[in-house]
């Protein structure tokens, strides 16, 4: 069965990288820029994971992943920071996401990434 991924991210680096990393595997990556873009793409379709960016257009990450939190409490979400900020990073992990990884993602966090939703993630929902 295939994977379903929805990257919300500005970052087209990033973009480039995950779509490229994931390449082999059988992963369905969708890919939106603007907030509120993401929050009716996730209402009006089932996805396995949401990867959020800190920073979108329209919303931040974080207030994206309070309202999503709101309508789709299960689904497993990963958090992209740029920057590590204590305060913030408790505001988010109280949301419940599965995992946060600060930018610049290196092998290491891509391979585990992978891992985490490849390997496991029929284990998560």
């Amino acid at each position: 069965m295939t994977k379903s991924i929805l990257l919300a991210t500005c970052d087209r680096q990033l973009e480039i990288d995950i779509v490229k990393y994931f390449e082999k595997e059988s992963l369905r990556i969708e890919t939106i820029r603007h907030g509120h873009k993401v929050i009716l793409e996730i209402l009006d379709n089932d996805y396995d994971f949401l990867i959020v960016d800190q920073y979108l257009e329209g919303l931040s990450g974080e207030e994206l992943i309070q309202i999503i939190r709101r309508s789709r409490p299960r689904i497993p979400i990963i958090y992209i920071a740029e920057k590590d900020d204590f305060e913030k990073s408790k505001r988010i992990m109280e949301e419940g996401i599965l995992l946060r990884l600060l930018k610049p993602i290196d092998l290491y966090q891509y391979k585990f990434l992978k891992d985490l939703i490849v390997l496991n993630g029929n284990n998560l929902n």
